[in-house]
């Protein structure tokens, strides 16, 4: 049976926002119909046109695992370039690429993220990836505290995706991963799971808007 999406299910699958959705349909890179004033979509159609973009040519095939890895990173700096959120690109831990919103984001220059470790992001209580078992919320995206170039803190969901870039291996060394994220530091305190309300409790706690610290630290 065909599985027809509007554009919000759409973006959801793809772990997008709907106006990043349009910028792809606008540049007809993203298949789909328009009825009326609004697009709808096949998902049979988003899971090939993504698995197309993911997966390596032919040539890039031949040429190993580095040249693979560099062909998916060109693939990739479309959608980071489109996207609305701070999202960065990882191998073996490590940070391969990132967005402006990710540098406007944490305060630092792009040579400062690239070839650094995701932990440089993040606050050191959670620098454990089992310490995220109860940050996860209802939807399964997860919640964390991050760190800023001057220190201070703010709550994120992020989003991780991984794709394969070299078929005949297996591990962190033959995939990159897609992490999107979304600071929720003004969603209020309701929103944020227990153990990010603790973490930041510790930290000087920043707003929303960057670069814009506030003393006030979450109440209990």
């Amino acid at each position: 049976m065909i599985n027809v999406l509007t554009a919000q299910e759409a973006a959801d699958l793809l772990k997008i926002t709907t106006d990043t959705l349009y910028s792809l349909v606008d540049k007809d890179a993203l298949p789909g119909k328009k009825i009326g004033h609004q697009w709808r979509f096949i998902e049979d159609d988003l899971l090939h046109w993504f698995r197309a973009k993911s997966r390596p040519t032919a040539s890039t095939q031949n040429e190993g695992a580095g040249t693979e890895e560099h062909a998916l990173v060109e693939i990739y700096q479309k959608f980071l370039d489109a996207t609305f959120d701070a999202v960065f690109l990882t191998r073996n831990r490590m940070i391969i690429n990132c967005n402006d919103i990710t540098l406007d984001l944490y305060g630092y220059t792009k040579e400062q993220l690239i070839n650094q470790p995701t932990t440089k992001l993040m606050a050191p209580e959670f620098h454990n990836p089992a310490s995220w078992a109860s940050t996860v919320d209802k939807t399964g995206i997860l919640q964390t505290v991050c760190i800023r170039a001057d220190g201070t803190a703010f709550p994120v969901e992020i989003s991780v995706t991984t794709v394969l870039y070299d078929q005949q291996g297996d591990g962190d060394e033959h995939c990159i991963r897609i992490t999107a994220v979304r600071n929720i530091a003004d969603y209020g305190q309701d929103y944020w799971t227990d153990e990010v309300r603790d973490v930041l409790r510790g930290y000087k706690f920043q707003s929303v808007q960057p670069g814009k610290a506030r003393d006030d630290k979450p109440g209990p």
